[in-house]
């Protein structure tokens, strides 16, 4: 997965998750998610974190392959907003409402931190997460264009969207 391959080129996406996850510090911590259980097994997890946090790990000369291609995005961000980072859910238990409530839950987070906005990224060809957000009154506020790439396969480029928390 490109998105991955730079941290470890020969492991398995779901093991680097994991692991991210797993370690008490990092925008990946698990310290910055929250996760849908049910019986016993956890079908869904949201990661979201102070979006300035993005900028302070970031050095403009040393960018990586995967970085560069992905820079227009990672400019577009909102310093001073709660940012989703990432959400899913299991296939098995998609179109149940966990999607929302882990959505509710990011955002009532940055309500009780007192962040104006939450802002998060999605590919513009992703049509089901785009309605999902935009329920939510999420809006589009740019547009960054990614150049195709093989491990990259989507179109339309990424969008960032706004919700604010007043």
């Amino acid at each position: 997965m490109f998105l991955l391959r730079e941290l470890d080129p020969v492991a398995e996406p779901l093991r680097v998750y994991r692991d991210m996850i797993a370690a008490p510090t990092g925008m990946m911590s698990y310290r910055n998610c929250v996760v849908a259980v049910s019986r016993g097994q956890v079908v869904g997890a949201a990661n979201a974190f102070p979006a300035g946090v993005i900028a302070e790990g970031i050095d403009r000369e040393t960018l990586t392959e995967r970085e560069m291609l992905l820079w227009p995005r990672t400019a577009l961000n909102d310093p001073d907003s709660y940012f989703l980072n990432d959400i899913a859910v299991a296939r098995s238990h998609r179109r149940h409402g966990i999607g929302a409530a882990l959505l509710r839950a990011v955002v009532d987070d940055a309500r009780r931190q007192a962040f104006p906005s939450v802002t998060l990224h999605v590919w513009a060809d992703n049509a089901g997460a785009i309605a999902l957000y935009r329920r939510f009154g999420f809006t589009e506020v740019g547009r960054a264009e990614i150049p195709w790439h093989a491990e990259l396969p989507h179109t339309g480029g990424s969008l960032l969207l706004r919700l604010s928390c007043s």
